[in-house]
């Protein structure tokens, strides 16, 4: 029985636009981590990673194909979405 992963239904994306995708999560978690920023620490890095995979999927699926525009997209959105959450005391990260 084959992995699931492997039906075509769960994979919409062509291989040269998943490398495209997976080379703009790379550089996007290494350009988080090299700058130092929260999303990056541990208690933050599950959830930043996640988000930056989902939000790189939204973008390849709307037709983006640019890792560097990929990369800079993803980094902009968790980067806003933590800001916005850093303006509610309860969703501050601990101390």
């Amino acid at each position: 029985m084959g992995s699931l992963h492997q039906s075509p239904q769960f994979q919409p994306f062509d291989p040269e636009t998943a490398e495209v995708m997976r080379l703009a999560f790379h550089t996007a978690w290494q350009a988080l981590l090299v700058s130092g920023s929260d999303l990056a620490a541990s208690f933050h890095a599950e959830a930043t990673r996640e988000a930056l995979v989902l939000r790189i999927i939204e973008l390849a699926g709307d037709g983006g194909r640019d890792v560097v525009r990929l990369r800079d997209q993803a980094v902009a959105y968790v980067m806003h979405a933590n800001s916005a959450q850093s303006d509610h005391p309860m969703t501050a990260a601990p101390r």
